[in-house]
């Protein structure tokens, strides 16, 4: 019994261990067959990756050619891959990773698909490019005139600071491809009087020195002339290097009988000039018979000569005078005081400042300080201060060009725009909002001439463009909240507006707002701004605008990008107020823009207008008003730009983007 149960045992053992090995057998060909398989398709994402290579490194990578089937031996096996391409520029990438099947059956194999869609590239298509002040125009000088830039400016011709304009920030670059002209803003000196005094038959010449009623004088008699009484050592010590403006001559008079005397001629002396020497400033007026001040000149008359402070300074500089007499008798002719004053161009700022550099100044021309002669390279001399100053020729400095901008592919292709009205029900436009001969035209025409405010008082409107379940464009306004949302390319075959005096707009949003004419804000348009729980501003006062704090906004969640083929003008406006800043700024209503402004044309920004964004235009023109000028805030670095601001038409573009799919592998 003993013998049969250990014979049973012998073979139970004997059936388990065989079954063991079967098993043991099998289990390590199906992870054989499976490590194989992953290796085919680590073989076809290597291939995947030549072919993504292939595009990523060619020239032009829409040419149909580029992606033949093509087999490579990689270690385990081989990889062959192609590639097409089809009308709209997407590739289909195949590739197929083989390896032999350890188990002794047919080849291991896996394939897998990628798509690739190539989009065209506008020149300038990169965050340095559009975040700057930048004027494209060789043919006139980018003037900053009592305006201060505390960020990047760059200009492809020259670059003019006058008066009070500056441009500062320890991390600001300024790119010139021409010259750069710095005068300082204009200082009377004066009126002094003379030290010396001369003239044939003048009886006591020298009192002209004072104001107090002791005369030089002359008797002339009827119709006759005096001999030049002239008046010299002024005294001036005005800066050598400063630019003489203006030379303006009083003369305290009197005569003996009214309307009888007039001035026969009054020249400016200069060292090295014959009398009389440049250009006569007499007047007509008949001397009175008590004491009156006749002036000469001005502030802004140069007598017909040129100057330098040497000039100015001499002990010869002063004046040349002389009278006649219209009487049918003898007058006398009675000098109290001659006095001049002098305008001149005085110190001023600079890029940079001494102890406050800027961190780089390039510059392909030279440099002018007031009336120091053009020279390179620039130093501090010229009140240039950076950290590192080169004189880089405007051909080889690639900050001197503008971003590029296609304005014919967006008017195809904007969502909102002229070939695509807006998808949902009742939007509040009509359906020639965007372009109103767009069916039988084929690119921008500007046949909108006037389209109206954009943010309406009195009315609201929703445009919104769905394609495949997602919202790829926006325009909407609430009247109410004075929200506007947007979102995408939005091109319109006209202008933009914001031409509400002060009226406050909060965006939100990222897109390109397009036009083929111009642009124009009055109001003050800010970037988001406080919210409530549904997202709707709060407030909605001046007090809670963005004018308080323009540098405050972030690009990456809000950024409207205007561009316009036309002038532009950003101003004021003209709606007077009363009060205090912020609610009211030098009697007017506020207005400003948190955003890019961007015209192929020129822009005018004047006025009080503040702006925080970047401004890039054909010519830029600031102009110095009575009213007020323009304040520029710095403002955040713009590395994720919009898709009108990136991409092309692919079939004329000449630099690309391949933006890779995923694999279905």
């Amino acid at each position: 019994m003993a013998l049969v149960m250990a014979l049973g045992i012998m073979v139970v053992l004997a059936i388990s261990g065989t079954t063991v090995v079967y098993y043991t057998t099998t289990g390590s060909r199906s992870a054989s067959v499976s490590q194989g398989s992953q290796t085919a398709y680590n073989l076809a994402e290597a291939g995947m990756n030549n072919a993504l290579s292939v595009l990523e490194n060619a020239t032009d990578p829409r040419v149909s050619t580029l992606l033949p089937s093509t087999t490579v031996t990689l270690p385990g096996g081989t990889a062959t891959y192609s590639g097409t391409i089809d009308s709209n520029y997407v590739w289909t990438l195949t590739a197929t990773g083989q390896v032999h099947n350890p188990a002794g059956g047919s080849t291991l194999r896996r394939t897998i698909h990628r798509g690739v869609t190539v989009f065209g590239i506008n020149d300038g298509a990169n965050g340095s490019s559009w975040s700057r002040f930048y004027q494209d125009s060789t043919s006139s000088c980018l003037t900053i005139d009592n305006t201060t830039f505390v960020t990047n400016v760059a200009t492809r011709g020259d670059l003019c600071l006058r008066n009070s304009g500056a441009i500062t920030g320890a991390n600001t670059t300024v790119d010139v491809g021409g010259n750069v002209s710095i005068q300082g803003p204009d200082t009377s000196n004066g009126p002094r009087s003379p030290s010396a005094a001369s003239g044939t038959s003048w009886t006591n010449p020298t009192n002209v020195y004072t104001s107090n009623n002791v005369y030089a004088t002359y008797s002339i008699s009827s119709g006759g002339t005096t001999n030049a009484l002239t008046a010299t050592g002024f005294g001036f010590s005005i800066p050598s290097a400063a630019i003489v403006r203006g030379i303006e001559v009083s003369i305290e008079r009197k005569g003996s009988s009214s309307n009888s005397l007039r001035d026969y001629d009054v020249y400016i002396k200069k060292s090295g000039c014959t009398d009389p020497c440049g250009s006569d400033r007499s007047t007509s007026t008949y001397y009175g018979t008590s004491d009156s001040s006749q002036n000469h000149g001005s502030s802004s008359d140069l007598w017909g000569k040129t100057w330098t402070a040497a000039d100015i300074n001499s002990t010869s500089f002063g004046v040349y005078y002389r009278v006649h007499n219209y009487a049918g008798s003898s007058v006398t002719a009675s000098i109290d005081q001659i006095t001049i004053t002098v305008t001149y161009a005085n110190d001023t700022n600079g890029i940079g400042a001494s102890g406050s550099s800027v961190l780089q100044a390039n510059i392909g021309g030279t440099c002018t300080y007031n009336a120091q002669s053009a020279h390179t390279p620039c130093t501090s001399t010229d009140h240039v201060y950076a950290g590192t100053i080169t004189s880089t020729p405007a051909a080889s400095n690639q900050a001197l060009s503008m971003p590029q901008v296609d304005y014919s592919y967006w008017w195809a292709n904007a969502k909102p725009g002229p070939k695509h009205f807006c998808t949902n029900q009742n939007p509040g436009l009509s359906t020639s909002f965007f372009d109103n001969d767009a069916g039988s035209t084929t690119g921008p025409n500007g046949s909108i001439y006037v389209n109206g405010e954009m943010a309406p008082s009195n009315s609201s409107y929703d445009c919104e463009v769905w394609e495949n379940g997602q919202l790829v464009g926006e325009l909407k306004w609430n009247h109410t909240t004075h929200r506007l949302d947007i979102k995408g390319v939005i091109f319109v075959d006209g202008n933009f507006r914001f031409d509400n005096d002060g009226e406050i707009i909060h965006y939100y949003g990222r897109a390109n707002i397009m036009s083929s004419r111009d642009d124009e804000i009055d109001a003050l348009v800010c970037a988001g701004g406080d919210t409530d729980s549904n997202g709707n501003p709060t407030g909605l006062t001046y007090a809670t605008s963005c004018y308080p704090n323009m540098s405050s906004w972030d690009p990456t969640q809000n950024m409207m990008v205007l561009m316009s083929e036309m002038p532009n003008e950003y101003d004021q406006g003209g709606t007077h107020c009363s009060g205090s800043y912020p609610n009211c700024v030098d009697g007017y209503l506020p207005s400003g823009f948190q955003g890019i402004m961007y015209s192929t044309s020129d822009c005018l920004i004047h006025q009080n207008f503040r702006d925080s964004g970047p401004v890039i235009c054909n010519t830029i023109t600031l102009p110095d008003e009575s009213g007020g000028d323009p304040t520029f805030y710095s403002f955040p670095y713009l590395g994720n730009l919009t898709d009108g601001q990136r991409y092309s038409d692919v079939q004329t573009a000449t630099h690309f983007e391949l933006v890779i799919g995923s694999s279905d592998g």
